[in-house]
C-alpha cells in the first residue's frame, strides 16, 4: 500500500467513524470522495502546511507580524484571483462555496504558471524563513487537489518539491523525466545565488513543462522584481515569468 493509499484509508476511516449516514449513503459516500482529497493533502502538501487553511494565511509568525498588512492584502488578493476568479471573497467563505467558485479546472488546462517571490526588507519586519511563499504554495496546491472529487477535473498528479532535489533528478542519469513532469508541480526553496546548475536544471525542466502546458509554481525566495531573472533562473524560468497571459505573480515581503 502507498502513502497516499495509506493516508486515504486512514482518513475515510475517522471520516467514516463520525458519519450518520454510514450505512445509508450508497454509491455516492461523501466520506469517500473527501477522504481522497485528505489523503492526497497529507501526502503531497509538506506536514507543516497539510491541515492549514486560506483562513491561517495571515503574515503572522508566532504572534509577530512578518508580512505588512499592505503586502499581505496584495498577496492575498492574488491568490484569490488565481485559484477563484475573483478576489472580493473571504477566506473564511465556506468550502463548498469555494468549491463552486473555483477556476483551478481553468488554470490547468490553460497551463497558467505561478511565481510567490519576496524578501525580507529593512523596515523592521525581519525573518526571512516566516514570510509565506511556500505556505502560499501550498494553498494553491490544495485548491488543484480539492479538483478531484469533482467530474472535470483532469489533474491527478501532483508534486511539491525542494529544487536541490530536483538539480540532483536531472543530473541522475537513471532518474525518470515523469517525476518532474506530474501535472502539477510546485518548486520550491529557489535561491538566486545557487549554482550554475539551477538555471541548467530549471530549463530543462520548465521547457519540458511548457511544451506540455502543465502548470507550474515556482517559490523564490528573493525579490524577483530586482533581479535578473535569466541569469539567476534560466532562460525558460525567465521567459515563463514574463508571460503575462500564463503567468501570474503574488510576491510577499
Amino acid at each position: 500500500m502507498t502513502r497516499i493509499e495509506q493516508n486515504i484509508k486512514l482518513a475515510l476511516e475517522a471520516l467514516q467513524k463520525e458519519c450518520p449516514k454510514i450505512y445509508s449513503c450508497g454509491d455516492l459516500c461523501y466520506c469517500r470522495a473527501l477522504s481522497e482529497v485528505v489523503g492526497y493533502h497529507r501526502s503531497i502538501i509538506p506536514r507543516k502546511y497539510a491541515k492549514l487553511e486560506l483562513p491561517d494565511f495571515t503574515g503572522m509568525v508566532d504572534g509577530r507580524r512578518v508580512v505588512s498588512e499592505v503586502v499581505m492584502r496584495m498577496a492575498t488578493s492574488s491568490l484569490l484571483r488565481y485559484c477563484f476568479g475573483d478576489d472580493s471573497i473571504l477566506l473564511t467563505t465556506p468550502r463548498s462555496k469555494l468549491n463552486e467558485l473555483s477556476v483551478m479546472d481553468r488554470r490547468f488546462e490553460d497551463g497558467c504558471n505561478v511565481f510567490v517571490h519576496g524578501q525580507v526588507n529593512d523596515d523592521g519586519l525581519k525573518n526571512a524563513g516566516g514570510l509565506g511563499r511556500s505556505f502560499l504554495a501550498a494553498l494553491i496546491l490544495k485548491e488543484a487537489i480539492w479538483r478531484r472529487i469533482f467530474k472535470g477535473n483532469k489533474a491527478l498528479t501532483y508534486r511539491f518539491a525542494s529544487v536541490h532535489d530536483l538539480i540532483t533528478e536531472v543530473f541522475d542519469k537513471d532518474n525518470q523525466d515523469s517525476d518532474w513532469l506530474t501535472d502539477w508541480l510546485v518548486i520550491d526553496d529557489i535561491n538566486s545565488y545557487q549554482t550554475k546548475a539551477l538555471p541548467i536544471t530549471l530549463d530543462r525542466i520548465v521547457s519540458r513543462r511548457r511544451m506540455m502546458s502543465l502548470p507550474t509554481v515556482f517559490v523564490l525566495q528573493f525579490d524577483a522584481e530586482i533581479c535578473d531573472l535569466e541569469q539567476a533562473l534560466g532562460n525558460m524560468a525567465a521567459k515563463t515569468y514574463f508571460d503575462k497571459d500564463l503567468c501570474s505573480h503574488m510576491r510577499l515581503g
